[in-house]
């Protein structure tokens, strides 16, 4: 591991040091600030539910008390219990109850001599109601207050919870009234249910007061609201505050209140999916902005390093290029980084400074022979020869247009080969003799083809060893269009891209293969004349080139099916001190 660490390169450590440590900073950050926030949350929420307890619980203090205010409003009537007129009786009852139907449910009147009187006689008659006589024992245990009863199902109100008093000092009889506790847990149901939350009310004495009959979270029936025993008393047995609990396979957060002043408490309960479903939202969106941390960290580290490298990679590039060294001095190298490599790059370039001097020499001679060649073969008795007979019969047709501009592309095309003193073109001066050559020999054969140019402006003022282009486009004529008697297309592209400029000739004539280039281009082709002199074009191009700008540019063909496409890869240069 560490030989794995020494041979990195210096970039590379520096990202990955600087990456993982503000990974693991960032990470023991967010991770702090997560934990923080999912407590905070989980603090609210119950917070939440005990302040909704608490409103639940004051509106149940307002229910009761409205019921005990309807049973002092009753106990004061002494009109109602003094008339012997029980339709009388009947009717004031009625009245209370039709006022306060929200809450009570039925009004009852015992005497003291046992008639019991009702705002529904009729239904109390036919009916009855079995758990009166324990009713009634709760008023005689204490005369003058308000008792309530444990829940217990009336024939007359169905599930109820009945208030109790005695009438006057001489007990004239006994005031009960049952609540109507299905309209009471609709009510409560709109402040504390919900698809995942549901609530109950237990009595001290452990029983179901009410509940949201159409919550899915604790198995009772509809109506009357009666839970298992078990899970009664379960949940009679929590403690004040906030507890989790089990119910087959729903998992529950129960959140129970103080006992108001009946000893009656309120029992929130919520599924905990649904209670920390909130918690898994926060973990998704701190797991969205840890990834876009990891990628601004990423991003922001590979930049730093790359900052921090690519000066001395500029620079170890530089030293390859170095030239003019008189004395080489090496460096001993024992990094495998990139100060290794600039030791290395300097050791590289003393080594070939001895030779340096010869080198030069040596090209500049190879360079001037390749000249003299490739100017003897484009330009010579044979090519003068064919075009001067082309123009003499321009004449002999009286076609004086097409001698005109013939003799104009001849003495324009010497001009621009022979009358030069530099080696050195530009490409608008090379693409210029290449009109001027095409149109010879199209008038030559008889307009048997068409050049087609797409030059890029910026490329025009790039230099380029004289007489580059001409050589290609007169194999693409000779060997490739004119050999298949149909009307060919010449096409050259020039354009500048980032290894320097790129120029395409493209014939849709015969295509040629490319271990035949390749042979061209070493200077070894078939042994025919007409190859030999191909050939001779083609390497003297070629060469020229890598004389000029060394190995990396030259030639390269690709051939198709109809055709061949001959890449000139040079360097973007339009200073002559610069070749």
């Amino acid at each position: 591991m560490l030989r794995r660490m020494h041979r990195m390169r210096l970039a590379t450590k520096h990202f990955i040091f600087l990456f993982l440590g503000g990974l693991l900073v960032f990470g023991i950050l967010a991770w702090s600030t997560l934990v923080q926030s999912e407590q905070l949350f989980r603090a609210q929420t119950i917070r939440d539910s005990e302040i909704i307890i608490n409103r639940t619980n004051d509106y149940l203090n307002a229910y009761l008390e409205n019921v005990q205010h309807v049973i002092l409003q009753l106990v004061s009537r002494t009109d109602i219990f003094d008339s012997y007129d029980p339709m009388y009786t009947e009717k004031a009852l009625q009245e209370y109850a039709d006022t306060n139907n929200s809450i009570i449910s039925t009004i009852l009147f015992v005497k003291d001599d046992g008639t019991i009187l009702s705002n529904t006689q009729l239904y109390y008659d036919i009916l009855g109601s079995g758990e009166l006589p324990d009713v009634f024992e709760l008023a005689k245990g204490n005369y003058g207050g308000i008792n309530w009863s444990e829940p217990y199902w009336s024939s007359l109100s169905q599930y109820t919870v009945a208030f109790v008093r005695p009438v006057g000092g001489s007990q004239k009889g006994i005031v009960v009234i049952e609540i109507n506790l299905k309209e009471f847990s609709s009510r409560l149901a709109t402040l504390s249910g919900g698809e995942f939350q549901t609530f109950m009310i237990m009595s001290a004495g452990g029983r179901l007061v009410a509940g949201n009959s159409y919550s899915k979270l604790l198995p009772y029936p509809s109506y009357p609201p009666e839970l298992p025993a078990a899970l009664n008393e379960q949940l009679f047995e929590l403690p004040t505050g906030t507890s989790e609990m089990e119910t087959g396979n729903n998992h529950l957060i129960a959140v129970k209140s103080n006992m108001n002043r009946l000893g009656w408490s309120l029992i929130s309960v919520f599924d905990k999916g649904y209670f920390y479903g909130n918690i898994g939202e926060l973990y998704a969106t701190y797991g969205r902005a840890t990834l876009l941390l990891v990628i601004i960290l990423l991003a922001g580290a590979l930049m730093i390093s790359r900052t921090f490298s690519q000066p001395i990679i500029t620079l170890a590039k530089k030293m390859d290029r170095v030239q003019d060294i008189d004395v080489p001095s090496y460096l001993s190298v024992s990094r495998g980084d990139e100060i290794g490599d600039l030791a290395r790059s300097y050791n590289s370039l003393m080594s070939r400074i001895s030779m340096l001097s010869k080198d030069i020499v040596e090209m500049e001679v190879k360079k001037r022979s390749y000249e003299i060649r490739m100017l003897q073969n484009q330009i010579g008795p044979h090519f003068l020869y064919n075009t001067l007979a082309c123009i003499a019969s321009l004449a002999y047709q009286n076609k004086n247009d097409q001698v005109q501009e013939t003799i104009h592309s001849l003495v324009g095309l010497l001009s621009i080969t022979m009358g030069k003193e530099s080696s050195l073109t530009t490409l608008a001066e090379e693409i210029q003799g290449i009109e001027m050559f095409t149109q010879i020999q199209n008038v030559r054969y008889g307009n048997r083809f068409t050049l087609n140019l797409d030059i890029d402006p910026a490329v025009l003022k790039v230099l380029m060893p004289r007489l580059t282009l001409q050589p290609l486009v007169e194999n693409a004529i000779f060997h490739g269009i004119v050999p298949t008697r149909q009307h060919g297309m010449i096409t050259i592209r020039a354009f500048r891209n980032k290894k320097g400029v790129r120029i395409y000739i493209r014939n849709n004539g015969i295509g040629i293969s490319k271990p035949f280039f390749q042979k061209l281009l070493e200077g070894h082709p078939h042994d025919d004349d007409m190859n030999r002199k191909d050939g001779l074009g083609v390497y003297n191009v070629n060469h020229r080139l890598f004389l000029y700008f060394g190995r990396p540019y030259g030639l390269k063909a690709n051939g198709v099916h109809t055709g061949t496409i001959v890449c000139v890869r040079i360097p973007f240069t339009t200073e002559r001190s610069q070749v």
